[in-house]
């Protein structure tokens, strides 16, 4: 698996968790990450990944060229290219390019963070102010990386929603 995130020391952060977390699965699958490669080199591996890969893409806003890159054109140009199904992290990421997967809202973490905004600006201490992680939501999947990837919808979690599936015959004609 090919795994994509930039070069900041929050990127960093999160590539050793990836690591750590991906450590038990060692045995059976193989993580290459690309975050100190130019953006070039790495749309040029993606392009070239052999059959059986899979690209985890969590975020891509400065490159290891020290470039800025704003993170949907990164992922669209990755899409373009990629041999190989990109998987994403991000809600906002589904329909451009993702095929999906349990996805984290940025909605959700936009409200957690208002309400602690207010709690503070009614006085509350920053300091006793526990908010739970917020975690991936409902497995949602692109109906049209499904299609592109042959990837079966039975074979997906179940309760898994699926975006961006054309409407039946029934549907269109008002049957």
């Amino acid at each position: 698996m090919a795994v994509i995130l930039g070069s900041t020391s929050l990127d960093r952060f999160w590539a050793d968790e990836i690591r750590r977390e991906f450590r038990p699965f060692a045995s059976r699958a193989r993580l290459d990450f690309y975050d100190e490669l130019p953006y070039a080199e790495i749309l040029r591996r993606a392009a070239a990944l052999p059959s059986g890969s899979a690209i985890l893409y969590a975020q891509y806003t400065v490159g290891a060229e020290g470039v800025p890159h704003r993170d949907d054109s990164a992922l669209t140009a990755l899409h373009a290219t990629a041999a190989a199904p990109v998987f994403g992290l991000f809600e906002h990421q589904l329909g451009k390019g993702i095929v999906g997967g349990p996805l984290v809202s940025a909605e959700a973490v936009g409200q957690h963070a208002a309400s602690v905004a207010v709690r503070i600006l009614q006085g509350e201490a920053p300091s006793r102010i526990r908010i739970p992680p917020i975690g991936p939501g409902v497995a949602t999947f692109d109906w049209r990386e499904l299609e592109r990837w042959k990837i079966d919808p039975a074979r997906l979690p179940s309760g898994s929603a699926i975006r961006f599936r054309p409407p039946s015959f029934w549907r269109r004609t008002g049957g």
